[in-house]
């Protein structure tokens, strides 16, 4: 981890999904303009009575198309006898997500293309690494088959039509491994990537990456690095005897009086939801110090209240004080509740009259329906009196059968699993079906109740397994996010993120970053400075760093001290591997929790609303199986279409074109499915704008998810304290950066509502007073206990004694026109046809 302060925020790019500053959104017109400047056209020689204006591509109107396929040309190049003279080689590549020419038409071509020939296979189809440096770890770049005759085949993961520009790294050393003749394509090229320094007329306008802006200091959490304008508040609520679950609630940027409540719950399970404020939607996140905090601008509470539960007993902060080691659904459900019953009655009653929605992804897709259910419950009994108005549920496990099913068709579809894997699980795993989506094989390998995969001694059952091992858990890919790659993961200290959620889709020319729209920046602005070539995504290599920036930021004792968990508690971790041990699974299919809530009467009474969506490059739980799941269930329950699946647009402001979201599905019953385009299990995390827009839709009850959400997205001023960190002079004496801030709420309470201090930890702990801060600031140690309390809101137990499932933190588990590529490649082969008949005579 970085140990000097450094603002994130500043790193990241909002206007793109790739992570080249938008290069590819603007390097076409900013090209033509360059290249038609009267002082380039002069450097590179273009004669004055050249008049016309350079542009990327001519509409050749009268080119005359020769070759529908490129077969014959191939046979007449492979079986020249220069060609076996000179050793020539060919490599076929493409990128995976590149829909104008499509990997899997030129793979199919290549295998009937040798089939034809005979000629035989010397390496099946395996994943190829890419290594920024000796320092990193290796990352899946691809996956590569190679034939007699010097011919490879080879798919770049993550890239689409334009291989060089969306994964440069992996695409010289791809280029460097086939020229220089490498046994593999995991060679590493040894170059040196550093930019070279800027000319002397340029280096003094270049952006700086220090803090953008002067700030104010802020009092309200260590390490924030901005001033919020809203409340938070964190410690505990009543679960069931003996149960305290760790609460921390966010109040809304825009008004809080008014707006909605969102309660957000992460899953597992065993793994915590302020994990998912952390790194998700909160309103902040850890910078790579694992000790200061920057803005998120696309946060969940720019217009709700966002509440973040900690569950079950024993994840995060939460806690037990009688020892018991059962865990399941039923329990967590009921647990969750309670809690919940204790927040709306006891702690903050003014939350009770406002629209209500449960929220959340992963393991949420369990964890959402059975609480839900259980509030409508409580809601029928009288026991509880809330506005519970819907549910969003993301990426969630809703049927282990479908999500095993679904994953092989998504796993070939995406250049995963190879021809003859699938080939194999077509002939003998799905015999006498005609639509493979009706394939069952679930049956070769069913789920247990402990969560894991129970293969059965069969070939079916084993290459099953295989394909699991070796493409998804056991490979370079980040199975939460296949396009997402941190290549720059040190060796020495891998620690695999729980998910990592981001994928660019191929670049499109259509008219859509046309030269007359076009309008170059007016100031000189180094684009080297802005790549980041450490990570396939936006944010600076945030997917790669965070869950241990927050395991770093959490676990400080200023910060525990500020969010009111006992000393006794103990420390902080993102996922509970015992939890996830021991949890028994008792719900392997939502369906029947889910049509006992659609059945329900209350369900229209409260005019009750569901939202399932899913990032589409997720491969824990893929958005084909959760799909699958929810047309089902209207199937079962003879709920209507009331509008087809069609693109929902994400609009960055007024000011700028529409942009695919992903697609929606309507049904009746306020039942929506949608999907969120080029995310992983993580949508918050890979899709901050979009899934912003999509919350604020779904809670407004738009007739569509088009609807911008009007947020100022601009970064609050970073505080002055923090202008002295960092790149900008040498860090300050440890510590200091960290505590800069006391815990203070920026505005009181509201009038009618009580805040209670936290009550400290039980007898024979301790309570240790936040390092000091820097001068010019206050921190405030937490004030003493009684010796018999435990927390602010909990009763303790009569021995005052906390226990725990675990107390060791578990591992981290593992333009005008599209281009002519037919024409070029085929005139290409055309004229290496002509050499070699040239040659041979």
């Amino acid at each position: 981890m970085s140990q000097k302060f450094t603002d994130n925020q500043g790193q990241i790019n909002y206007a793109s999904t790739d992570q080249f500053n938008a290069f590819p959104c603007f390097s076409d017109d900013a090209t033509q303009n360059y290249l038609n400047r009267q002082d380039v056209r002069d450097a590179i020689h273009i004669p004055a009575t050249f008049i016309k204006p350079w542009t990327d591509c001519t509409d050749l109107r009268h080119w005359q198309f020769q070759y529908d396929d490129m077969t014959p040309v191939f046979v007449n190049i492979l079986n020249s006898q220069y060609y076996a003279n000179a050793n020539f080689r060919m490599l076929i590549y493409n990128g995976d997500v590149d829909t104008v020419c499509n990997f899997l038409g030129d793979e199919w071509f290549i295998e009937a293309l040798v089939k034809s020939q005979n000629i035989s296979t010397v390496a099946e189809r395996t994943d190829w690494t890419y290594q920024a440096s000796a320092d990193y770890r290796s990352q899946t770049g691809g996956y590569v088959k190679r034939f007699a005759k010097n011919l490879d085949q080879l798919t770049v993961k993550g890239s689409g039509h334009f291989v060089p520009q969306d994964r440069p790294g992996p695409a010289l050393q791809m280029l460097m491994n086939f020229i220089n003749k490498s046994p593999v394509y995991d060679t590493l090229t040894n170059i040196d990537v550093t930019p070279k320094p800027l000319l002397p007329q340029y280096a003094g306008t270049a952006q700086s990456p220090c803090p953008r802006k002067d700030a104010d200091l802020i009092v309200s959490l260590p390490g924030l690095t901005f001033q919020p304008n809203f409340k938070q508040y964190s410690g505990y609520l009543n679960a069931s005897a003996n149960n305290f679950l760790h609460y921390w609630l966010v109040e809304s940027q825009d008004n809080p009086a008014t707006d909605p409540l969102i309660l957000w719950l992460n899953g597992g399970p065993g793994c915590s939801s302020v994990g998912g404020f952390m790194t998700e939607n909160g309103p902040f996140h850890p910078n790579q110090d694992g000790a200061t905090l920057y803005e998120n601008v696309y946060s969940w509470n720019k217009k709700a209240n966002v509440l973040y539960l900690e569950a079950p007993r024993g994840v995060g902060y939460s806690y037990q004080t009688v020892d018991n080691q059962t865990w399941s659904d039923d329990l967590t459900a009921e647990d969750n509740y309670l809690a919940l019953k204790d927040f709306f009655t006891n702690v903050f009653p003014e939350y009770a009259t406002r629209q209500f929605f449960v929220t959340g992804e992963s393991y949420g897709g369990v964890y959402i329906p059975t609480l839900a259910w259980r509030l409508f419950q409580g809601i029928q009994s009288g026991d509880i009196s809330i506005k519970f108005q819907g549910v969003a549920i993301g990426n969630g496990v809703l049927s282990e059968r479908l999500q095993l099913n679904s994953v092989v068709d998504f796993l070939y579809y995406h250049g995963i699993v190879g021809k003859d894997d699938w080939d194999f699980l077509m002939t003998n795993c799905c015999a006498n079906v005609t639509d493979t989506t009706d394939c069952d094989f679930y049956q070769y390998m069913p789920t247990g109740s402990d969560g894991q995969p129970m293969p059965q001694p069969n070939p079916c059952g084993m290459k099953i397994l295989m394909l699991g091992e070796a493409y998804v858990w056991g490979s370079y890919n980040d199975p939460y996010n296949i396009y997402q790659d941190c290549y720059r993961t040190k060796l020495t200290k891998y620690a695999a993120q729980r998910v990592f959620p981001h994928v660019r889709p191929s670049k499109q020319r259509f008219d859509k970053w046309d030269s007359k729209n076009f309008v170059p920046k007016q100031k000189f602005a180094d684009n080297a400075r802005q790549i980041n070539y450490g990570s396939t995504d936006p944010f600076n290599g945030f997917p790669c760093w965070s869950d241990s920036a927050t395991e770093m930021y959490m676990n400080r004792a200023e910060v525990r001290a500020a969010l009111n968990i006992p000393d006794s508690v103990p420390r902080w971790t993102d996922c509970n591997d015992h939890i996830l041990g021991a949890f028994v699974r008792q719900y392997l299919d939502m369906s029947d929790v889910m049509k006992n809530i659609i059945n329900s009467p209350l369900y229209e009474q409260l005019q009750f609303r569901m939202l399932v969506y899913n990032g589409d490059v997720d491969t824990v739980c893929n958005f084909l199986g959760d799909e699958w799941f929810v047309e089902n269930i209207v199937k079962d329950l003879n709920i209507p279409t009331i509008a087809a699946r069609r693109a929902w647009a994400y609009q960055f402001s007024a000011d700028y074109q529409n942009q695919t979201a992903g697609y929606v599905k309507r049904f009746g019953k306020r039942i929506d499915l949608l999907t969120v385009k080029g995310s992983g299990h993580y949508v918050p995390m890979d899709r901050p704008p979009q899934a912003l827009q999509m919350l604020m839709n779904f809670i407004w009850n738009s007739p569509n998810y088009d609807q911008m959400t009007g947020i100022d997205s601009t970064p609050k001023p970073i505080l002055p304290i923090f202008k002295s960190l960092g790149q900008c002079s040498a860090p300050p004496t440890q510590s200091s950066a960290a505590t800069a801030a006391t815990t203070t709420s920026p505005t009181a309470a509201p009038p009618g509502t009580t805040t209670t201090a936290p009550t400290p930890a039980p007898p024979a702990t301790t309570t240790t007073a936040p390092t000091p801060a820097l001068s010019g600031t206050t921190t405030t140690a937490p004030t003493a206990a009684p010796p018999s309390t435990i927390s602010a809101t909990p009763t303790a137990a009569s021995n005052g004694t906390i226990t725990t499932a675990s107390t060791t933190p578990p591992p981290t588990s593992p333009n005008a026109a599209i281009r002519h590529i037919n024409s070029i490649s085929n005139a290409l082969l055309s004229m290496i046809l002509v050499v070699l008949i040239v040659a041979r005579q």
